[in-house]
């Protein structure tokens, strides 16, 4: 019975434990229901501030190609630009007032700010239309270019603009570095600046040969069949500049038209590993391992190209009002070869050392360049040609560029590739090169902003576009 008696005492003590272990298991379900309902209220004002950071750039957008529209698109360079709002007004990142762009983003700011809160938002806004050319406190976008593509030393901007060409893979990771030149080694596999080594050889190509530095022309698709290069730029006052114009100086300085080359080449072939037997196309390879166009029944023409802008109607004129153009002069020597110092662009004359017989001055893939005949087309029915520059050694006649306003190149594809071995080629590569700067071959707008800690960041390309005019397709 004393038994009996002692449990019925224990039992009011244990009692109590569970009391109060029940106590504490509600008080931790009611901790972690807490965590969780504060976890949700953080989540969900991370989505909200991250819908206004979305929905701010996509206004942010519109601004810009309100701006380009406004202004004048081709070639249009807007460095760029920090506006911050929070407990500051907003500001230019290099300070000395009130950029136009923040201004046009303080009214988006005005509206997410309605109802008294205050947001810390952080916009930074670009177009690049052209690289820089060293002014206004910006970095000179030009490698130095002491190399055959150009006749002599010269700094050389390159279209596409370094680091950004279809032609190349994760060109994300290559930095162009200006400083190097152009004979700069990049080792492709890294996107990297490198040192030549005997064990990195095969790795390495110079920075202008580099694929991040090249476009895509593709045959068949009405995207990359083709490419246009305004080799004319505007400016922030929405005025546009010829540099290689006989009426245009740049710092008092009249541009060499001679310099200005455009360089076609093909794909690298695919390479089997004898040991795991798997078959990869690189992009980046030795001239030595890319195809070689087939010749063997003639050398194709594949590439149409044309210069179309505005010249004067006579040498009294001061107006710039008539069109005007050149395209290629497709003249042939024996065995169906492209003569000298013709500027049609052949099979031979893209296959550069693979082929029997190349220009002269063709060298390291110039297909386009100064010195090259050209047809006016201004006057077709004359038999006489034009240069597109400058005049070849010994030779007369008159040269084109530096008489047109605005003249815009495009490039066309316009047959199917085949190797010497009857196989499809599936692309050419381009790249123009000028030593002042031109508008590239797109623009690209890129906003990202900060939303009160959260980031968001959208980049749009607007390509530049211009009918095939004024020529019938030629073989």
């Amino acid at each position: 019975m004393k038994r009996k008696n002692g449990l019925r005492k224990n039992q009011g003590g244990f009692v109590i434990i569970v009391a109060l272990g029940m106590v504490m298991i509600a008080i931790i379900l009611m901790a972690i229901l807490q965590s969780g309902t504060l976890k949700n209220i953080e989540r969900i004002a991370d989505y909200e501030n991250l819908s206004h950071a979305e929905a701010f750039v996509d206004s942010g957008m519109e601004i810009l190609q309100f701006k380009l529209k406004k202004e004048g698109s081709t070639g249009y360079l807007m460095g760029k630009t920090t506006c911050t709002y929070g407990d500051s007004v907003a500001e230019n990142a290099e300070g000395g007032g009130y950029s136009d762009i923040c201004q046009d983003f303080d009214l988006l700011v005005d509206i997410l700010n309605e109802g008294g809160k205050t947001n810390n938002v952080k916009v930074e806004a670009e177009i690049k239309g052209r690289a820089s050319d060293g002014s206004s406190k910006t970095v000179k976008e030009a490698f130095s270019c002491s190399t055959p593509e150009f006749p002599v030393s010269s700094s050389c901007y390159v279209v596409p603009f370094p680091g950004t060409g279809s032609a190349g893979k994760n060109c994300e990771m290559y930095k162009p570095d200006f400083a190097a030149g152009a004979k700069g080694n990049i080792n492709f596999k890294t996107g990297k600046l490198e040192s030549s080594s005997t064990q990195n050889q095969g790795e390495l190509v110079q920075q202008i040969d580099y694929a991040c530095n090249w476009n895509k022309l593709q045959f068949g698709s009405s995207v990359i069949d083709r490419a246009t290069i305004p080799l004319y730029y505007t400016k922030d006052d929405g005025e546009t500049v010829s540099p290689f114009s006989d009426d245009t100086t740049i710092g008092g300085i009249e541009p060499n038209p001679y310099n200005f080359v455009v360089r076609v080449r093909t794909p690298c072939k695919p390479v089997t590993n004898t040991a795991t037997k798997k078959t990869v196309t690189p992009t980046d390879c030795k001239d030595a391992d890319r195809y070689i166009l087939n010749e063997k029944d003639g050398d194709d023409i594949v590439v149409q190209w044309q210069i179309t802008g505005q010249c004067k109607k006579s040498a009294s004129s001061t107006e710039y009002d008539e069109e005007c153009g050149m395209i290629q002069f497709p003249e042939y020597e024996n065995k169906n070869q492209i003569a000298k110092y013709f500027s049609a662009i052949s099979e031979g004359r893209i296959n550069y050392l693979g082929s029997k017989l190349h220009h002269p001055d063709d060298t390291a893939h110039k297909v386009l360049y100064g010195i090259l005949r050209t047809i006016d087309t201004s006057n077709y029915g004359s038999l006489e040609h034009v240069y597109i520059s400058q005049k070849p050694p010994k030779a007369s006649g008159m040269t084109k560029l530096p008489t047109m306003k605005n003249p815009t190149l495009t490039l066309f594809l316009s047959n199917k590739l085949i190797d010497e071995y009857d196989k499809y080629v599936p692309y050419l590569e381009y790249q123009v090169l000028t030593d002042t700067p031109i508008s590239d071959s797109r623009i690209r707008m890129t906003v990202s902003v900060n939303f009160n800690g959260n980031n968001y960041k959208k980049t749009i390309y607007k390509e530049e576009q211009k009918p095939l005019i004024d020529f019938a397709i030629q073989n």
